[in-house]
């Protein structure tokens, strides 16, 4: 998708004065959201543009995988999460004293303050490692050993 939005209808409001008008990018979503119901609602209004470009209106209805397999697009969580492992992979490439390498398997004490997402990055990295049968020795190994 090259503009998401026509004509100025659908909009993000960024502060009181400025609005987003193009959301290229799932990257842009996930910065912008503070809650999954916050990312919801961007994905949710990405998915009606893309149908209305489309052609594609009420009550005429198709799923949201046959709309992004249509605009050969993936979807906002698949794509938050391809570039999220790219990052790790890059992380782990880096040297072994590197700070955003120790970062990466930081696991901060205590609970997390009111208003924060209740999981870390590293925690949704070990719940992705999990499905994946993978542990850190296995993913530092492949990250070394990459085919380009």
């Amino acid at each position: 998708m090259k503009t998401v939005t026509s004509e100025g209808k659908h909009r993000i409001q960024w502060t009181a004065q400025n609005h987003l008008d193009d959301l290229d990018f799932a990257d842009d979503l996930a910065l912008l959201s503070d809650t999954h119901k916050q990312m919801q609602m961007k994905t949710t209004s990405v998915t009606e543009t893309s149908a209305s470009i489309l052609n594609i209106h009420w009550p005429d209805t198709i799923r949201n995988s046959l709309l992004w397999e249509t605009t050969n697009e993936l979807s906002a969580e698949d794509e938050i999460r391809k570039r999220r492992w790219k990052w790790i992979g890059y992380t782990l490439r880096k040297l072994p004293n590197c700070i955003t390498r120790k970062a990466l398997t930081w696991d901060p004490e205590g609970k997390r303050k009111r208003g924060r997402p209740k999981d870390t990055l590293r925690q949704k990295i070990k719940a992705d490692m999990k499905k994946m049968n993978n542990n850190w020795k296995e993913l530092e190994r492949i990250a070394q050993h990459r085919v380009e």
